[in-house]
C-alpha cells in the first residue's frame, strides 16, 4: 500500500513538472529555464549601460545671460545628449537635442530668452543612453535686463 502511495506521488510531482516546465524531462527544462533567465539578466541592451553625466550647471532656477554655458561630469563616456525645451515634458514638437563631445557646451548667444528646461543623456561614441538626468532648469535673460544674482 505504501509503494502504490510512493507511485501516486511521484508520478503526481513528474507529471506537475512536465505540465510547468514544458514536455520532456523536468529537470532539464528548469535547468534550461534557469540558465536563460540568467542570461537575460546580464545581458543589457548598449543603451542601457551608457551612464547619464552627472549636470553641474548653471545651478537649477539659475538666471544666466546670452550664451549660457552648460556643464557636466561624464560618466565613463566620451560626450552627452543635451536636451532642452521650454517646457518641462520635453514635447518632441518644442524640444532641441545637441550631441557633444566631452563635458560642457555653450549655447549660441542668440538663444531665445525665457525659461528651459535641461537635461542629459549620456553618449558613448555613436550610442545614445536611455537613461536620462533629473530635468533642471535655467532662465535666460535678455542681455539688458540680466543682473548676476
Amino acid at each position: 500500500m505504501i509503494a502504490v502511495a510512493l507511485a501516486l506521488a511521484a508520478t503526481a510531482i513528474a507529471l506537475g513538472a512536465q505540465a510547468r516546465f514544458g514536455g520532456g524531462d523536468g529537470a532539464a527544462a528548469f535547468s534550461h529555464k534557469a540558465s536563460a533567465s540568467r542570461v537575460r539578466r546580464t545581458q543589457m541592451r548598449m543603451e542601457q549601460r551608457v551612464a547619464p553625466p552627472f549636470p553641474i550647471s548653471p545651478r537649477i532656477g539659475a538666471g544666466v545671460a546670452a550664451a549660457p554655458v552648460l556643464s557636466w561630469r561624464l560618466q565613463g563616456t566620451d560626450g552627452a545628449r543635451v536636451e532642452l525645451c521650454p517646457t518641462s515634458d520635453f514635447d518632441p514638437a518644442t524640444s532641441r537635442r545637441l550631441d557633444v563631445r566631452g563635458e560642457r557646451l555653450i549655447l549660441p548667444a542668440s538663444w531665445p530668452t525665457g525659461v528651459w528646461y535641461w537635461r542629459l543623456r549620456g553618449r558613448d561614441g555613436s550610442t545614445v543612453g536611455d537613461r536620462a538626468t533629473p530635468t533642471w532648469m535655467l532662465y535666460v535673460a535678455s542681455p539688458a535686463s540680466f543682473t548676476p544674482g
